[in-house]
Order: structure tokens, then C-alpha cells, then sequence
């Protein structure tokens, strides 16, 4: 009994060091920020290679046609070898002193032969030192696709900053730091018909050197929260009217990984107060050499193959032995084509990666035979697909979006999918004070592609559900097989006041986590003490023993 009361004395003792300790002891508490609402935007490039800024090894003659580049490029050059260089490219050299090409002479690339010569297609008209700058531009039209969150007035702004730090940023060299500017103008940025078009009093383009480049639109009419919006930057058909590409951040650029350059875009009301901001990412790449390769010996074959997808999105082809990558043109064709010797007939998979880094579902090819060429084509790859949100309340919109072939038809199949309904999801029917009746299946919705392939669609949520849905797309009177599914959850108005709700409760509770717990610790261990020692029962008992202790009880016969 002694043993029993010390143990619990001490487990008492210790719960009040606890408390003391929290009480007595400032606790690290976290810190939030509050920072503005952001809103969903993105950028897609026409053109998402990089650049080319190497410099020569040595000099060369005027009327020649072949030169090495420097494996140690000093800045501001970083293409330390020709992996980023590739025939039908056009170039110009840069003389160091100057801020443009000698003579503005351009060639063309004949052949890329080895990882640091190329050859031109006509000879040189001047001599070059060691240490020219070979130039290489690739200059993209971009589209910036935002949806505000927060209305903007009319008479408000909008404010995309694209970071630089380059010494000069509109001279026409691409730099390593961001994106120049080159002859673009305010003429040059318009906003777009579709989805939803805006119009703008105003617009001014502001370089600052070794910082960024800042491009404001003056609004004259007004954007409305949740609706789609974009705006198109670069002339249409001239490219020096347009953003250059960087060239490699660093000479330690590895091939194939692309380079992440972050921007701002904000809204603004007429007094310049931030009403939303985000920060978007444009990673351009340089394009891959087409490598093919499955087994070995035996006679030679040709392999070609060819098919559409989105403009320059990365085309993989896999399967087991066969490894080849290529980029889709503007039109988004592509082509892969090398010898192949296989030894064994084998499947392989096409797959596309958009410049939004989403993928298509594959499409599997037969084994190829063994004794003769192969030319398969066209293979028509599916949309890529995504929705702007993981989960919608009723009410919303749900925006969906994707790329593929440009101007084409695209398909968007929707279904209510009765397989995966989780606990929550049946519970939110049957709690749903809207009840309704409808198909499994609904009329297919249809939209169309722009020049680069985009497409969008807007569509309600007005019935709480858990959906699939799909894209296709029709060229040339041909269906692409269908993309990836994707799950659409559609939960009621309600449910979202609840999850807000425990939110809510969460972010009040957590900083006082660990006091709540101690609470309760001693609040349980003090209810268990009254239970054990002061209980009317346990009083009672103890009162009795004491008695019989003091008076014994005698029982007479």
C-alpha cells in the first residue's frame, strides 16, 4: 500500500515539473507569415531551347569553314563543348569588343563532328582571334495564361518582372543570367481572345541592367476573381521582335537538364497596392541528339519513324535495349531515325513531355522486324492533360487544360466513376441535403487548339462527385489515342466549410501543442487521484479502518 502512494507521488511530481517548465521556459514558437493570395499562372515558350554562347579555341582564317570551341569558356560564355549546337543552326561570331556579330554576317551549321568542331556551310568571310564568341540565338513567343484570385479594378495593373543579370539585357547576345530582350517592344505584347481577353490603356517595358526586366500593362477594364486570362509577348513572325532564350547558367550545364529561371507575376489596384502574386518557373532545355540503339551484329537496317505532338515537347522512345529522345518542331512533328542491327524483334513505347512537364499516356509499337528497313508514321501521341486543382467545391469552375497538335480538335470525355467512392465520398452523399439523379456518362465537351497547341476549358461544378475524365484529339480526320485519366472529386459547399473549419482549429491549437498535452496529462492524473483518495466510497472505507484500528470490535458470546 506505502509502495502504491510513493509511486503515484512521484508521477505527480513529474507532471508538475512539466507544467513548471512550460509556464517558467519561453517555448520556440513558429512564425507565419502573411503573404498574399496567390493565383495560378504559367508560361509556355514556342521555342524552350537555350541558346548558344561559346567561344573559339583558336584562330582561324577568313574561307574557313571549321573551328574548335573552348572546353574553358570565360564568361559571359558557358558552352564549354558543340552538345547545344546542331546542324541547320544559324551563327554569328562576336569579335569581345564589340556588342554584336562581325561584319552581321550569319552562317549556317553544316556538321557537328566531334564535341568541339563544327563545320559551316559556306566559308567564313573574316579572320577570327581566339576568344571570339560564337552566337547561336533562340528566340520564343510567349504566352502567360493567369487566373486572378483577387478582383482587379479596372484602371489596376498587372506586373510581370523576368529576372536578368546580364550586363546588357537588349543587345541581341543571349545572356547566361535570364532572358534578353533584344528588339522587342510594347507593340510586341498583346493580350489574348481566348480563353478570356482584357484590354489595356498602357504598357511599358522597363530593363534594368544586371536586375531584370519588368513589363507593366496599364488595365482598362477589369478582371474578375477565378476566370482565365492571357497575354501574348514576341511578334509572330519576326524573331528578333522577341525574348532570346538564356544560353547554359554555367559551363558546368549538363546536357539535357534544363536550367529553372523563376518570375514574378502581380496584379495591382491603381494605387500600386499588391492584390495577387505568383511565382512561375520557365525552365528552357537544350535539345538532344537522337540516339538509337538495340543490340548488335548482323546486317544493317534502316529505322525511321515519324508522328505529331505538342510543339517542342521531348519525345521519348523506350523499350527494353532501345533508348531514343528527340524534340518536336513548332508544328509539333518529330522524327527519329537511325541504323539499327537488332538481334531479337522487340516492343517499344512512344511517350511525349509537354513544356509543362506533363506526359502522355504511351503508345506501344509492335516488335520491329529483322530483315528489312522500317519507316512507321505518322504516330499521333495523346493530349497531355491537368486540372488547376487537386479538388473542387460545388460552385466552382474547374479549369482543364493540356497540350497537343496545334489547331486541332480536341475531345474531353467525362463519367462519373462508382468504382473508387471512399468512406468520406459516401458520406458526402448521403449527408448532401441535394439529392439528384443523372447519367453515368455525359455528352462529349470539344474545344480546339491555337497555333501552339494549347487548349483550355472551362466547365461548372454544380453536382458534388467523384469523376474521370479524358482528352483525344482528331488530325487529319485521325483520333490520337486517349491521354492519361485523371480523377476530377467535386465535394458540396459544405464539406469545404468543415475541412476550413478543423484548418482553422489546427492552426490555433498547434502552437500550443505541448501545453494542451501536459494539461491534459495532469487534468486525467488529478481526476485520478479524486477517484482513488476522495471519492465518497474510498473516504468512507478509510474511516471505518481507522475506527476498527482505534476500537477494536469485541464480539461477546
Amino acid at each position: 500500500m506505502k509502495m502504491k502512494l510513493l509511486y503515484k507521488t512521484l508521477f505527480f511530481v513529474f507532471l508538475i515539473v512539466q507544467l513548471s517548465y512550460v509556464l517558467l521556459v519561453k517555448l520556440p514558437r513558429p512564425t507565419y507569415a502573411i503573404v498574399t493570395n496567390l493565383s495560378s499562372g504559367n508560361v509556355t515558350l514556342s521555342n524552350p531551347r537555350l541558346s548558344y554562347r561559346g567561344m573559339l579555341q583558336t584562330a582561324s582564317s577568313a574561307n574557313d569553314t571549321k573551328f574548335t570551341v573552348s572546353a574553358t569558356p570565360v564568361a559571359p560564355a558557358t558552352d564549354s563543348n558543340t552538345s547545344n549546337l546542331f546542324i541547320n543552326d544559324v551563327i554569328c561570331f562576336n569579335n569581345p569588343s564589340s556588342n554584336g556579330c562581325a561584319s552581321q554576317t550569319t552562317y549556317t551549321v553544316n556538321a557537328v563532328p566531334t564535341s568541339t568542331q563544327f563545320v559551316l556551310s559556306a566559308a567564313a568571310l573574316d579572320a577570327m582571334t581566339a576568344g571570339t564568341a560564337v552566337i547561336a540565338t533562340q528566340s520564343a513567343r510567349w504566352t502567360v495564361t493567369f487566373t486572378p484570385r483577387t478582383p482587379v479594378p479596372s484602371g489596376g495593373f498587372l506586373r510581370l518582372i523576368i529576372p536578368n543579370t546580364g550586363v546588357t539585357i537588349n543587345d541581341g547576345i543571349p545572356d547566361s543570367g535570364g532572358f534578353d530582350s533584344n528588339k522587342l517592344t510594347t507593340n510586341n505584347i498583346n493580350a489574348a481572345i481566348s480563353p478570356t481577353g482584357f484590354t489595356k490603356s498602357a504598357t511599358t517595358l522597363t530593363t534594368n541592367a544586371s536586375v531584370s526586366t519588368v513589363v507593366l500593362m496599364t488595365l482598362s477594364s477589369a478582371l474578375t476573381a477565378g476566370t482565365s486570362y492571357s497575354f501574348v509577348m514576341g511578334d509572330a513572325t519576326d524573331p528578333t521582335l522577341r525574348f532570346i532564350n538564356p544560353s547554359p547558367a554555367s559551363s558546368s550545364h549538363t546536357a539535357g537538364k534544363a536550367d529553372t529561371y523563376p518570375m514574378a507575376l502581380q496584379s495591382e489596384d491603381a494605387g500600386n497596392n499588391v492584390l495577387d502574386k505568383i511565382i512561375m518557373k520557365v525552365a528552357p532545355v537544350d535539345d538532344v541528339q537522337v540516339s538509337v540503339s538495340i543490340g548488335g551484329g548482323g546486317a544493317q537496317h534502316k529505322f525511321f519513324l515519324y508522328g505529331y505532338t505538342s510543339p517542342f515537347a521531348q519525345v521519348y522512345l523506350e523499350g527494353i535495349g532501345i533508348i531514343a529522345q528527340t524534340t518536336a518542331d513548332k508544328t509539333g512533328y518529330f522524327s527519329l531515325d537511325n541504323n539499327l542491327s537488332p538481334l531479337l524483334p522487340r516492343e517499344a513505347c512512344l511517350s511525349a513531355k509537354d513544356q509543362l512537364g506533363r506526359r502522355s499516356s504511351p503508345t506501344c509499337l509492335p516488335a520491329f522486324p529483322l530483315s528489312y528497313d522500317v519507316n512507321i508514321g505518322p504516330v499521333l501521341l495523346s493530349p497531355t492533360l491537368s486540372l488547376n486543382k487537386p479538388q473542387y467545391y460545388t460552385g466552382e469552375e474547374v479549369v482543364i487544360s493540356g497540350q497537343t497538335i496545334p489547331n486541332t480538335d480536341v475531345i474531353l470525355s467525362l463519367f462519373v466513376d462508382s468504382s473508387k467512392k471512399s468512406l468520406i465520398d459516401y458520406l458526402v452523399v448521403k449527408l448532401n441535403p441535394i439529392k439528384s439523379v443523372f447519367a453515368f456518362g455525359f455528352p462529349d465537351l470539344q474545344t480546339k487548339t491555337d497555333n501552339e497547341g494549347n487548349y483550355s476549358l472551362t466547365i461548372p461544378s454544380a453536382k458534388s462527385d467523384l469523376f474521370r475524365l479524358f482528352a483525344s484529339a482528331l488530325y487529319d480526320k485521325q483520333s490520337t489515342p486517349q491521354s492519361a485519366r485523371l480523377s476530377l472529386k467535386i465535394l458540396p459547399i459544405w464539406w469545404m466549410f468543415i475541412v476550413n473549419l478543423f484548418i482553422l482549429l489546427w492552426f490555433l491549437l498547434q502552437p500550443h501543442l505541448l501545453e494542451i498535452i501536459i494539461l491534459v496529462q495532469i487534468v486525467v492524473f488529478m481526476v485520478y487521484l479524486l477517484r482513488q483518495f476522495l471519492s465518497p466510497h474510498i473516504l468512507a472505507s478509510d474511516k471505518s479502518l481507522m475506527i476498527q484500528e482505534k476500537h477494536p470490535i469485541t464480539v461477546h458470546e
